[in-house]
């Protein structure tokens, strides 16, 4: 009996090993991976979620902090501007007197505004390095900031605000693109208090062009020395100030503070090189005849009257008399 059971259950371990993987067993196994995925993927979106979360969180938090500057800011100039208007308008002088007296702005509301300003700038504008070979010119980002009362633009019989958040300005300056202003007239429109500076950066740059030159030197074996000639230099404007709006864009969106920017310049070769000058600094024509057994006089004559005549150089058109050269 004992020997017919073991049989029986060898038999069955067989057949079960002959049987293989069971569709039970496929369900099972396709069961627990979808439980292990579902429960990685909720968990991936739950962390995508709390990123998102997050960086919502950090953007209306920077965005309102940014309104509440502006606001703050434009209440000192409200006030500084109220006070100016009654100095230009006072009446008599005992309206001056208190206007200067009670109406004008302490040194500390004018110390906050200058803070404000400048802590406004640094959290709103970007520092931009502009670079030229080995020339670095750095525009801070309190340059940005009008500091006039007078900051607004009428066009097309719209009122623009020059004194907005960057993204503002920027809103504007797009628009003025898309209606046909060049790069250069939309960036001045909105940025033009830094047009000195830029004017300045283009003028430490930009140079005329300047005529390669030879000089003759008859006594000596290489007779022609050459000065090189100068091209003249331009900033490619138009592309300066579409990189330079580029750079802001992007900065709005990203806050980089690696922000630089790469001048393009055209350049134009003069008139004369020294490649035309060599190609003219050649023997054209020769004479030569022989005073042989000349009297000693004589020879110091002709010597002395080709000392004046040597290494003069004749402009197109113009007479060589020897009489005049040599003088009687």
């Amino acid at each position: 009996m004992k020997k017919t059971q073991k049989q029986k259950s060898k038999r069955n371990s067989k057949k079960k090993l002959k049987k293989g993987i069971t569709f039970k067993d496929i369900v099972l196994a396709s069961f627990l991976f979808a439980t292990i995925a579902f429960f990685g993927i909720t968990c991936f979106i739950g962390q995508v979620r709390n990123q998102i979360y997050v960086a919502q969180k950090q953007a209306y938090t920077e965005a309102v902090r940014q309104e509440e500057m502006q606001k703050e800011l434009e209440n000192l100039r409200q006030k500084i501007k109220k006070y100016e208007t009654e100095k230009e308008t006072k009446q008599s002088t005992k309206e001056t007197k208190d206007i200067r007296e009670e109406k004008q702005p302490t040194t500390s509301e004018k110390k906050q505004l200058s803070c404000l300003i400048s802590k406004y700038a640094e959290t709103s504008y970007p520092i931009v390095k502009i670079k030229y070979n080995n020339q670095t010119f750095t525009i801070n980002s309190q340059s940005f900031i009008y500091n006039s009362n007078i900051h607004t633009h009428i066009n097309d019989a719209f009122l623009y605000s020059r004194n907005g958040t960057l993204n503002d300005r920027l809103k504007i300056t797009n628009k003025l693109l898309k209606q046909g202003y060049t790069h250069k007239q939309a960036f001045y429109f909105m940025f033009g208090n830094l047009q000195p500076r830029i004017n300045n950066i283009f003028s430490v740059i930009e140079h005329e062009s300047e005529n390669a030159q030879v000089k003759f030197f008859p006594e000596l074996k290489n007779m022609f020395s050459y000065i090189k000639e100068t091209n003249k230099v331009e900033v490619d404007k138009e592309q300066f100030f579409k990189d330079f709006i580029t750079l802001l864009n992007i900065y709005n969106s990203t806050k980089n503070k690696n922000n630089i920017l790469n001048i393009k310049t055209i350049e134009t070769k003069p008139q004369f090189t020294v490649e035309n000058l060599k190609q003219n600094s050649k023997l054209i024509s020769k004479f030569s005849t022989s005073f042989a057994g000349g009297q000693t006089g004589r020879i110091k004559n002709i010597s002395k009257a080709l000392s004046y005549v040597n290494g003069v150089v004749l402009q197109p058109n113009e007479v060589f008399s020897f009489n005049a050269r040599t003088s009687p």
